[in-house]
This record gives structure tokens, sequence and C-alpha cells, in this order.
């Protein structure tokens, strides 16, 4: 009598929480529906909502939030959206497969492992996802710099103060990546802070060194009274000349890439035409 109270217990208590999850779904999916969403996209996106909280919940949490922080810098919240968005479909996946799954017999446990595994190789993927966003960004700021630098000493030159010169500079940038990270830095600069300072806080967020060193020798041409312009023309030509010589670096390893198809796909098929070339008349002779 007692067990069978527990099981019904267990019962109503499972099947009150499915409701519950079908309401707030429905909510959701009512309001994504409003809002100008199809059909499809607002199922998913009622689907996909708790997860994406649970995910920014738990990136919330100080060692958790520190860590992502790091890892991901500018891109944390677009890491955190596209992490739950993974663990969504992992849901949903783990949830249809577990369900065939326990109709055939099978164990609880071994669901429970392959959601184990799943949300640890979803994690691994958005750590990978944001650290390759971060070199790519931080390979575009680096390339595009020494452009921007050309153009703040010609509004130095003309006579204009550094935050000015700066806001002027930035204008005439071109969109991508170090426009956005400059973008921030007229922000903070909006906020009250000064120039060195913004740049390296931005630096720091974006994981782009050369805005550092920047932030550093505006510094030292400030406290010393050295000329900015001279400053920033030998910095723009000590970048040009680190990226010059990364690129001659990746060209002298292009020949050890290269061997790989010609030991695999070249030399056989050449060894194979000479082989038929010389075997030819011995084995037509031995045919006939």
């Amino acid at each position: 009598m007692t067990l069978s109270l527990i099981w019904l217990l267990s019962a109503a208590s499972a099947v009150l929480l499915v409701m519950g999850c079908l309401w707030a779904w429905r909510k959701r999916y009512l309001f994504f529906l409003q809002g100008g969403s199809s059909l499809g996209q607002a199922a998913w996106q009622a689907w996909q909502a708790p997860f994406a909280q649970g995910v920014s919940l738990c990136l919330s949490l100080p060692f958790v939030h520190e860590w992502s922080e790091r890892s991901w810098g500018a891109y944390t919240r677009q890491m955190q959206a596209y992490l739950g968005q993974r663990v969504a479909i992992l849901i949903l996946l783990v949830t249809v497969i577990g369900a065939w799954y326990l109709s055939w017999g099978g164990a609880l446990m071994d669901i429970l492992g392959m959601a184990a595994a799943g949300l640890l190789l979803s994690v691994l993927q958005a750590a990978s996802r944001g650290r390759a966003l971060q070199r790519r960004h931080h390979n575009r700021c680096r390339r595009d710099l020494p452009f921007f630098l050309d153009l703040l000493v010609l509004a130095v030159e003309s006579g204009l103060g550094l935050q000015q010169a700066w806001a002027r500079a930035l204008e005439a940038t071109p969109q991508g990546s170090l426009s956005i990270s400059l973008h921030k830095v007229q922000g903070e600069l909006r906020a009250g802070r000064r120039l060195p300072q913004a740049m390296r806080k931005i630096a720091s967020t974006f994981r782009v060194v050369e805005l550092e060193e920047l932030a550093l020798s505006l510094e030292l041409a400030q406290d010393t009274g050295l000329s900015l312009a001279l400053l920033l023309r030998s910095q723009a030509e000590k970048l040009r000349a680190h990226l010059q010589l990364e690129a001659e670096q990746r060209a002298l390893k292009l020949p050890v890439y290269l061997l790989a198809p010609l030991v695999v796909c070249i030399f056989p098929c050449t060894f194979l035409v000479i082989a038929m070339s010389l075997l030819g008349p011995w084995l037509a002779g031995g045919a006939g």
C-alpha cells in the first residue's frame, strides 16, 4: 500500500511537472509568435529560452564568470547564446533518444552518461569557438592598426589634441574588428576615463596586446613630453615590420605544408607512370 502511494505521488508530480513545462512553453511560444517569428522559429525559440537562461545563470557564478571572461573576453554574451543553443539541442536529442532507449529496456544511467558527455563536448566546443573568434579579432586588429596610426599622426600634425585626433581618425577608419575595439575605447572616453586607461581596459577585454603597447607609449609621451606624432609613426612602422616578418615566416613554412600532398598524391602517380613505361614492353612481350 505504501509503495503504491509513493508511485502514485511520483507519477502525479511528474505529470504536474510536464504540464507546467508545457504551459511555460506555450506562453513563450505565443510571445515569440506575436513578435513576428514564424511557427517553427517561435516553437524553437520557446524551447531554447529556458536553457539559455540557465546557461546565463550558471556562467554568472563568481568562479565560472571569471573563467568565461578570461576565455571569451568581449564575446562572452555571444558564446552564452551559442552554448544555450547547443544545450537546447542536446536536451532535445537526449529526450528523444532516451525515450526510445528506455522503451527497449535500456538503463537510465546510460542516458545520464550520454547527456553528461554531450554537455562536456558542448562546453569544449563553445570554448574553442570563443578562442577562435578572439584570435581572428586579434589578427584583424593587428592588420588594420598601422593604418589607424597613420590617420592619427595626420590628425595630430594638423594641430588637434590627442582625444580630438582620436575621434577624427576613428571617423575615417573602415568598419571591422579594429573599429569595434576603437569605438569601445571612445565609449570609455565618454565615461570620463583618460585615453591610455581606456585603451588598456579595452586591450585586456579584447586581448589586443598592441593596443596596450600603444597605451603605454601614449602615457610615456604625455609624461616625458616626447613628440606624439613621431612616437605614433615609429609605432606604426614597428607594427608593419612585425606583420611583414610574420608573413615571411608563414611563406617559409609553405614548402612543409606542400610536402604531404606531394608525397601522397603526386609522387605515387609519377612513379606509376614511370613504372608502366618501363614495364610496358616486358608485359606486352610476356603476353605475346
